[in-house]
């Protein structure tokens, strides 16, 4: 039996358990990004009119909301042209790329629909650095704590009383966290698939941001929720679910983040394992394996911040670390 149908515009495929977004739509589409990148300067109608169409196709494509913040920022105040600016062009040109995907892939609900988390996280993110756990939920997964220290260049650019004039704030550096969070699980599991990830963090604008995948309010967010969302779809996992938990329910990545600093209870010469192992014992035999994050993908998190032009991130399936049953 075929179960094959057009409904709300878009073509479902019951065999399949797919949805596609009709040839005429992304023609139409694509014809638009065209017209628009064709000059330097493009009527609001014009733009505003692919955003409705945009967010209509954003239904079927997993991370699609994170390459919205570009066009809602350059659509604020009320002049009748834009300008195509280098960051609108990039993601126009991401959106391009995208359609064309989809006009030859038809898109599995597995990878739309957030159910029961295969894999649950927590993240945190300070003036030091970030860090995070990754644990077992409905499938299985080394407990794994993971840390990055950020770079001075980057420190220096933290917004406090000290610093007034500073360009990004302690939610940008959270942001941050969120997206290392999601590499460091790429970089355990072998494959990340239709799996379900919940990630847990303790500051409510970036969990925000990452729940909604965009932001009119922070530039470097913005960025960050670009890359977040062209990792997402790079790596075909279901849509991301975030969360938020008191300081408190966050002890663990908070420890994490801050394991730069020598403490009562931890100093830096010591494994971080060794002190995960003892402040935080699991369950039987189990024990706590800590994750390198790539030098070169954590380099680009933290050059998104001021960078207009940005690489498109690719699954690093070369750099995994795990092969146990995750399927």
């Amino acid at each position: 039996m075929v179960l094959y149908q057009k409904i709300l515009g878009w073509i479902f495929d019951g065999n399949r358990h797919t949805i596609q977004l009709p040839e005429e739509k992304c023609k139409k589409i694509i014809h638009l990004i065209r017209r628009i990148l064709k000059n330097k300067t493009t009527p609001r109608k014009r733009l505003e009119q692919l955003l409705g169409n945009l967010q209509h196709a954003s239904f079927g494509i997993p991370g699609g909301s994170g390459l919205f913040s570009a066009l809602q920022m350059s659509l604020s105040g009320e002049a009748p042209f834009l300008t195509i600016t280098p960051r609108l062009q990039l993601a126009l040109e991401d959106w391009r790329e995208i359609i064309h995907h989809l006009r030859r892939t038809p898109t599995s609900i597995h990878h739309l629909v957030p159910i029961a988390p295969d894999f649950l996280g927590y993240s945190d993110a300070c003036k030091l650095g970030a860090g995070g756990v990754w644990m077992a939920a409905s499938s299985p997964l080394p407990y794994i704590v993971w840390r990055v220290a950020f770079p001075d260049d980057i420190v220096a650019r933290l917004k406090t009383k000290h610093n007034p004039t500073g360009d990004l704030t302690i939610n940008d550096f959270e942001l941050a966290g969120i997206v290392l969070e999601f590499l460091a699980l790429t970089g355990v599991c072998r494959d990340v698939t239709s799996r379900h990830l919940v990630i847990r963090a303790d500051n409510t604008s970036a969990v925000s941001w990452a729940y909604r995948m965009r932001t009119s309010a922070s530039l470097p967010a913005a960025r960050l929720l670009r890359y977040l969302g062209l990792l997402i779809l790079a790596h075909h996992t279901s849509p991301l679910t975030t969360e938020y938990v008191p300081g408190p329910e966050n002890d663990m990545a908070d420890k994490s983040s801050r394991s730069f600093k020598s403490t009562q209870t931890f100093t830096t010469n010591q494994p971080l394992t060794h002190y995960f192992n003892s402040s935080f014992p699991l369950p039987q035999s189990h024990s706590w394996t800590e994750y390198t994050i790539p030098s070169a993908l954590v380099s680009r998190v933290m050059s998104i911040p001021h960078r207009s032009h940005q690489h498109r991130p690719r699954p690093h399936r070369h750099r995994l670390r795990y092969t146990g049953p995750v399927r």
